[in-house]
């Protein structure tokens, strides 16, 4: 298992008591990791309740190069910071907005195919579709927090064959 930096220990644990102090049920599921390799760890779980029919999640996910997250969407908001590697991103639908590593916040059309590099977050909002790959030669690791259904899957793929 890699060692966490400090700083990213120290992050993980923040988010980790703000997770804890919105109270309801918390969960800690083994990591997932479909046919392709990629491994979806849920690191904390909550129903708040200030938040009705919402699950608030933390996740850590580990993308091998060559891997493909093919079209879906998410049943609310999630917030994703690369931590390492690159992510070529495509929209689909909606719009999605990017704040980079040196603080510049984009909005990115659908259409748009962009790099989400090292340091860079992407809020996803429930309107947007979107697919993605790790065109690189080293694993993806992106830390995620949600907002999502409590009722839904935290990614629902797209029907349409033709993304």
């Amino acid at each position: 298992m890699p060692r966490l930096s400090p700083a990213r220990l120290a992050a993980a644990a923040v988010l980790a008591i703000a997770l804890a102090a919105c109270g309801g049920t918390a969960a800690t599921p083994a990591p997932t990791a479909p046919a392709s390799g990629i491994i979806r760890q849920d690191l904390g779980a909550s129903l708040p309740g200030n938040a009705p029919g919402q699950r608030l999640n933390l996740w850590h996910y580990i993308i091998p190069a060559g891997s493909i997250l093919p079209p879906h969407s998410h049943p609310g908001w999630q917030i994703a910071r690369v931590a390492a590697g690159t992510l070529t991103y495509t929209v689909l639908t909606g719009s999605v907005d990017v704040q980079r590593a040196n603080g510049l916040q984009v909005s990115y059309p659908a259409g748009q195919t962009i790099d989400i590099n090292t340091g860079d977050s992407v809020l996803e909002n429930p309107d947007e579709h979107h697919k993605a790959e790790n065109k690189g030669t080293v694993a993806v690791e992106l830390w995620a927090t949600s907002l999502l259904d409590s009722t839904k899957d935290v990614a629902i793929p797209d029907p349409s064959p033709a993304n």
